[in-house]
C-alpha cells in the first residue's frame, strides 16, 4: 500500500509540471529543467518507498527484467494513472485549457498553488533528511534546493512561489504581497506542512532520524 501511494503522489507532481509548462503560452526556456526536476525529486523522496517508477513503461521494463513483481505490475499502473487524474484538477485551476497562463490571479489560484508547493517541499524535506533507509545521504541538501527551483519556475507567475509562512509575511513588508492575501499564503503553506507530516508518518513508519 505505500509503495502505490507513493507511485500515485509521484506521478501526480511530474505529470503537474508537465502540464503546466505545456499549457503556458510562453514556454519558459527553463521548462525542461523544471520538468525534469519534478521528477529528481520525487525519486528522491519515493526511490527507497516504491522504485519511484512513475511510468507504467518503467514498471513493465523492471517487470520484464525480474526487478519487479508481476503481482504489482496492474496496482502499479493504476496508482500512476491515478497520479494523473488527481493532478488534472489543480492543473485546471492554475492554468487555463486556451493555453494561456493565469494572469489576473484570483486567491483560490493562490491557494492551489501554495498548498500543493509547499506540501511537495515539505514532503521532499522529510522522505529524504527523516528516512532511516537513506540516513546519511548526500543529496538532501540539493533535493531540497530543487524543490524551490521547480516551484519557483512553476507558480513563480502565480503565487510568488514563496512556500514559506515567514516569506510570504516578508513578502508583504516589502509590498510584493497584497495585505488583504497573507491569510491565503499562511493557511495554504500551514496547511501543506500538516499534510506532508502525516503522509510522511504514513510511509514512514520507522523512528525518524534529525
Amino acid at each position: 500500500m505505500k509503495a502505490l501511494v507513493m507511485e500515485t503522489i509521484g506521478t501526480m507532481f511530474l505529470f503537474l509540471a508537465i502540464g503546466i509548462c505545456v499549457l503556458t503560452v510562453e514556454l519558459s526556456p527553463v521548462a525542461p529543467y523544471a520538468i525534469s526536476g519534478m521528477l529528481m525529486l520525487m525519486i528522491y523522496a519515493g526511490g527507497a518507498i516504491s522504485g519511484a517508477h512513475y511510468n507504467p513503461m518503467v514498471s513493465l521494463g523492471a517487470a520484464i527484467r525480474g526487478a519487479f513483481s508481476w503481482k504489482l505490475f496492474l496496482p502499479y499502473n493504476v496508482a500512476q494513472l491515478l497520479g494523473v487524474a488527481l493532478s488534472l484538477l489543480p492543473l485546471s485551476q492554475l492554468v487555463s485549457h486556451d493555453s494561456q497562463a493565469a494572469t489576473n490571479v484570483l486567491a483560490s489560484q493562490v491557494f492551489i498553488a501554495e498548498f500543493i508547493f509547499s506540501f511537495m517541499l515539505c514532503f521532499t524535506i522529510l522522505m529524504v533528511a527523516t528516512n532511516e533507509k537513506t540516513a546519511g545521504n548526500s543529496y538532501f541538501g540539493f533535493a531540497i534546493g530543487l524543490c524551490v527551483f521547480v516551484g519557483a519556475n512553476l507558480i513563480g507567475g502565480i503565487s510568488g512561489a514563496a512556500l514559506n509562512p515567514a516569506v510570504a509575511i516578508g513578502l508583504v513588508a516589502i509590498g510584493k504581497i497584497s495585505q488583504s492575501m497573507i491569510g491565503v499564503y499562511l493557511l495554504a503553506e500551514f496547511l501543506g506542512g500538516i499534510t506532508a507530516g502525516f503522509l510522511c508518518k504514513l510511509l514512514l513508519s520507522e523512528k525518524s532520524v534529525a
